[in-house]
């Protein structure tokens, strides 16, 4: 069995042990206690036999050495906690990483050929108008080429006879139909098939002007299809190049993590922290009731050296719960919306929506629909959920209101939308102010009052429309005024630069309700509409 002497000896060792646990929060502090319990344990209790200033010696000489040993050198030294698993995880996510990127860049390839395919494929009709001569002599060979007076018609016309048919021909495109009256003398005083020859110009024209429409639509259709095919394939390259960079898992962190975590007594069953680009997202496993604990936020915000926030959080099957964090952005937005619908009307056609894209951006947008009532309001809510979807897949400033547009442009003939947006970077603190046929907007700095202009056609009036982009650098209790037109309409530019400067206040739902009460109070005749947002610290 043990002897006593061997009983005190691991005794001492426990205690020691435990002396450096209570203090593990500071390696120096730890490493003090532990010595501290050393000597309470060799002179007081007597539990290390032989010469025992020569045994502290060597146990403080091991102690400074093993203190002194940075994170870094530590860092190269295998992981005793993880082993092996660790390194073979890492590769694993790595190389499903690059399959994946392989596999989303062949995807995009195909995409990229479909939509070229769709492009060059498209049959092209020249216009109405230009095909005139062709459709002449189109009727002349229906009509002339089994005429018996054929080469009589040819030697004493000639040039004026295909002259004569081609105002034949463009009056049929003009007015739909040619008559008796509408033939050149040239043509009734000397032709012998008249009505042959007027029902094959009606008909020859009236064909090519149906073939000219249904082409112009189906071009319209292949180009709106091979469009989105060409977002998509390069939404997916741009993907495929973000998921091919591999990631670094920081073991070292982990560890750390669960040591820290445990401290506090949270439960950390499993933990995986990935560095990219400076930012770091930290996903772990901890018990339903460690979930809600503030240290869990404030070890993990030590450790990473930046404030982290939850950013989703699931339950597995066992009870435990799997939360994944990441860098809290350095802004956060504050907003507020104030509306009012045109008189005797049942809808606003005014829609509006703020839409978190990431955790470090933000979608806010105006849409003024054409008129007002159910329907505008739909076409408005229409518009503004196609251009949120597209931006949340991923899809840029340009591409996403460049396919939205096409798209509205074949649907909505006759229904134009005035988009006003903007995106917030809350990381940067820039604002992208993107405006197709929206009214302008202010931006109330510190010190002045700035315009953003517009220039852009409404979305739905023409195919091609490229918008444009406005940069802005935003500063914290700055305030960003947007608002339609049935409030331009009413107030003017200038009565809203007034009302905004005037309101000393950083509460964006005062600003709003003040811009619609003076709107109301002037008579407003349309549909009107006011989103105030500004920048706060986090």
């Amino acid at each position: 069995g043990l002897s006593n002497l061997n009983l005190a000896i691991a005794g001492a060792i426990m205690l020691i042990f435990f002396a450096a646990y209570v203090f593990v929060v500071n390696k120096w502090v730890a490493s003090l206690a532990s010595v501290m319990m050393h000597i309470v344990c060799g002179v007081y209790f007597n539990a290390f036999k032989g010469v025992y200033w020569l045994n502290l010696i060597g146990f403080v000489v091991g102690i400074i050495i093993t203190t002194s040993l940075t994170d870094k050198f530590m860092a190269k030294l295998p992981s005793f906690k993880f082993g092996d698993g660790r390194q073979s995880a890492k590769e694993l996510v790595n190389r499903t990483r690059r399959d994946l990127a392989s596999r989303l860049s062949t995807v995009s390839g195909v995409f990229g050929e479909m939509s070229q395919v769709y492009s060059q494929n498209v049959v092209r009709y020249a216009p109405p108008m230009q095909a005139v001569p062709s459709l002449a002599e189109e009727v002349m060979l229906k009509t002339c080429g089994t005429c018996i007076n054929r080469e009589y018609c040819q030697s004493m016309m000639g040039v004026e006879l295909s002259q004569a048919l081609e105002g034949v021909v463009r009056t049929v495109l003009t007015s739909g139909k040619a008559t008796l009256e509408d033939l050149p003398t040239v043509i009734s005083s000397k032709c012998i098939q008249l009505p042959t020859l007027l029902a094959t110009c009606n008909q020859t024209a009236q064909s090519y002007d149906v073939r000219y429409n249904s082409g112009r639509e189906l071009e319209v259709d292949q180009n709106l299809i091979s469009s989105q095919l060409m977002g998509v394939c390069e939404f997916l390259s741009e993907l495929g190049e973000e998921v091919k960079s591999a990631v670094n898992i920081d073991d070292r962190l982990d560890e750390r993590i669960v040591e820290e975590l445990g401290y506090n007594n949270i439960v950390c069953s499993d933990v995986m922290s990935i560095v990219k680009n400076g930012k770091h997202t930290v996903s772990l496993v901890v018990r339903e009731r460690d979930r809600e604990k503030k240290a869990l936020l404030q070890v993990l915000s030590k450790l990473t050296n930046t404030q982290m926030q939850v950013k989703e959080e699931k339950k597995t099957i066992d009870g435990r719960y799997c939360m994944t964090f990441v860098n809290t952005p350095k802004y956060t937005v504050t907003y507020a919306t104030a509306t009012c619908v045109k008189p005797d009307s049942p809808a606003s056609g005014d829609t509006y929506t703020v839409t978190k894209l990431k955790h470090d951006k933000v979608l806010i947008a105006l849409c003024d629909g054409m008129g007002s009532g159910e329907e505008a309001r739909e076409g408005s809510q229409r518009a503004l959920n196609m251009v949120s979807s597209y931006y949340k897949a991923g899809f840029d400033n340009v591409n996403s209101l460049k396919l939205v547009n096409r798209l509205l442009s074949v649907i909505s003939k006759d229904n134009f939308n005035a988009l006003d947006m903007c995106v917030v970077d809350l990381e940067l603190g820039t604002a992208d102010f993107i405006k197709q046929g929206g009214v302008q907007s202010v931006i109330k700095r510190l010190d002045s009052i700035q315009i953003i202009d517009s220039h852009a056609l409404p979305l739905g009036i023409v195919e091609e429309a490229t918008p444009h982009v406005n940069r802005q650098l935003l500063s914290v209790g700055e305030m960003v005024v947007m608002f339609s037109d049935g409030i331009m309409d009413t107030l003017t530019l200038a009565g809203i630069k007034h009302i905004v400067n005037s309101l000393a206040t950083l509460n964006p739902q005062q600003i709003c309700d003040e811009i619609i009460n003076q709107a109301k109070a002037m008579g407003l005749t349309d549909d009107s509409s006011v989103v105030v947002f500004r920048l706060a610290n986090q």
